[in-house]
């Protein structure tokens, strides 16, 4: 098997069920992640999903998953951990702090059943309001993940809800208020997120285990 290189990485992009978009145009983010990393010479290899990860991740020392419904399951959750341990870097983005969904008794809603993955992550996907626009604050300016972007900026996205999985242990790189207008546009969303996790909150974050998340 080839060594190991910082000059490879694996993309993981993809739906559930496998060859489903579901509601999210996977091609374009798997050619703009492959296209950001060409341009720094990374080679890639790219999946759908977990299932082969463990085969892929010995070659290089990244891996950027963009998923609305694929996570890992215990034996892969357990492969990505050792491969992080040895000086592996994850960069998780969108759903990839989601998971399985199950039926909530007595309502037509789902909600994401905390796994193992979440724990190596460091964050656990609560919910996200409609996309609207908001202001994103810099906590970290001199990382090297934030550093150029100034004290804050404005976006329109999904402002994501995460509860964080150890908030001692965790460093946040950037945060979001979600505030009073926002709350009058959206407010079951809140109301449901707010009672579920006082640790909610828009954030990126890097754990000791060098793992990350980020929208």
């Amino acid at each position: 098997m080839p060594e190991a290189t910082p000059n490879r990485a694996h993309v993981i992009a993809g739906g559930f069920p496998p060859g489903s978009y579901a509601g999210h145009d996977h091609d374009y983010a798997r050619l703009r992640l492959l296209g950001l990393l060409a341009e720094q010479s990374v080679a890639a290899s790219v999946a759908n999903d977990f299932a082969d990860v463990a085969r892929w991740l010995p070659l290089g020392r990244l891996m950027i998953t963009y998923v609305a419904g694929p996570y890992p399951d215990a034996a892969q959750t357990g492969a990505i951990r050792d491969w992080v341990a040895a000086g592996g870097h994850w960069l998780a983005l969108h759903g990839t702090s989601g998971g399985r969904a199950e039926r909530v008794e007595g309502a037509r809603s789902r909600r994401t059943v905390k796994a193992e993955h979440h724990a190596l992550l460091g964050g656990y996907f609560l919910t996200h309001p409609p996309i609207c626009e908001f202001r994103v604050e810099v906590k970290a300016s001199d990382h090297p993940l934030t550093r150029g972007l100034g004290s804050s900026f404005t976006v329109e996205d999904e402002p994501y809800f995460v509860e964080l999985q150890d908030p001692a242990l965790t460093q946040i790189l950037l945060t979001a208020d979600y505030g009073a207008s926002l709350r009058r546009r959206s407010a079951p969303f809140i109301r449901a997120t707010l009672r579920s996790s006082p640790t909610a909150r828009a954030a990126s974050s890097v754990t000791p285990a060098r793992s990350a998340r980020a929208r």
